[in-house]
């Protein structure tokens, strides 16, 4: 199968995604244009934030069109922050619009993220700190997203910031203390490799945690049964 993944996010996932994918699906591998596209092979761009996404969405479809070779399945991930469920749903509603007009005959995926892509990295117990400073006690006690699902959490009344913000300085934070090393999403670090992912996958296999990042693991594991 050939794959197209257009991620929201801009950084941090595009660079976390190929060696989750490597784990995941060992027999696809990374191309780097739609052209290189074939047989076990997958190509990853972002959209450059919501709602621009829409747009990279409706140019690419556009290009597929026309193009001698093209994705048999286009998925597409994007966060949903703080947003309503009416949002979510009809966010949800325009991709599903935007793939319909194409008049392309081709499967798609929407994996919506909640809340962002570093909600899922919070969901790592290894990682949460066993000894607490007082800056990270903080994001502790307002919530413990060792004990409670991460993608629940919302930010304090008095935050001023999105909670996608607050969830990476959560994670920031959290990092720092447990590994000595600062989270930036230019460098995820240590978020990339296997035994982060394992651990996020032992999350969700131990409790009813993280239903979005379910979700995308579900669609891997459908995906490794195709292989060829």
């Amino acid at each position: 199968m050939k794959l197209y993944f257009l991620l929201e996010d801009q950084k941090s996932f595009m660079k976390v995604l190929p060696p989750w994918l490597e784990k995941c699906l060992p027999k696809y591998k990374q191309v780097y244009t739609a052209d290189d596209l074939s047989d076990n092979s997958y190509l990853i761009e972002s959209g450059y934030g919501y709602p621009n996404i829409r747009n990279v969405l409706i140019n690419k479809l556009n290009m597929f069109s026309e193009a001698d070779t093209r994705p048999d399945c286009i998925v597409v991930l994007y966060d949903v922050d703080d947003w309503s469920e009416g949002k979510i749903s009809g966010v949800r509603s325009v991709f599903d619009n935007i793939f319909i007009s194409s008049g392309l005959d081709i499967d798609y995926r929407l994996l919506p993220i909640s809340r962002c892509f570093e909600t899922w990295l919070l969901g790592n117990r290894e990682m949460f700190p066993k000894e607490m400073d007082e800056n990270f006690r903080k994001y502790a006690s307002f919530y413990d997203v060792s004990k409670d699902d991460p993608e629940i959490m919302m930010c304090p009344e008095d935050y001023e910031e999105t909670v996608s913000i607050y969830h990476y300085s959560y994670l920031q934070c959290m990092l720092k203390l447990s590994t000595g090393r600062k989270y930036r999403k230019g460098s995820p670090g240590i978020v990339a490799n296997g035994e982060y992912l394992d651990s996020l996958i032992n999350r969700i296999e131990d409790t009813k945690d993280m239903d979005s990042f379910r979700g995308f693991i579900l669609f891997l594991r459908d995906l490794k049964g195709l292989e060829v």
